[in-house]
């Protein structure tokens, strides 16, 4: 699974890139520009193994992120009773 991309208003109001320990520790680079892995497995707990060993700087969790489309998906299938 992929991380889902964001859109750059969100990046730059929720996301906060730069601004150090308030910065989203989810906000990721994807091949389609900045990405939101807090729904991915793989790549959130290794972010958040290393917001406690305060190895990485960014120690956000700014929103509830963004869904990958897969999940979306799924949660619009099961919401319709499908």
């Amino acid at each position: 699974m992929k991380p889902p991309t964001i859109e750059r208003d969100h990046v730059d109001s929720i996301c906060k890139p730069g601004l150090g320990e308030f910065t989203c520790r989810y906000l990721v680079m994807a091949a389609g520009g900045m990405a939101c892995a807090k729904h991915i497995p793989a790549f959130s707990e290794i972010l958040d193994r290393r917001v406690a060993e305060y190895s990485i700087k960014a120690r956000g969790d700014n929103c509830r992120g963004i869904l990958p489309a897969e999940i979306a998906e799924a949660l619009r299938v099961s919401d319709n009773g499908s």
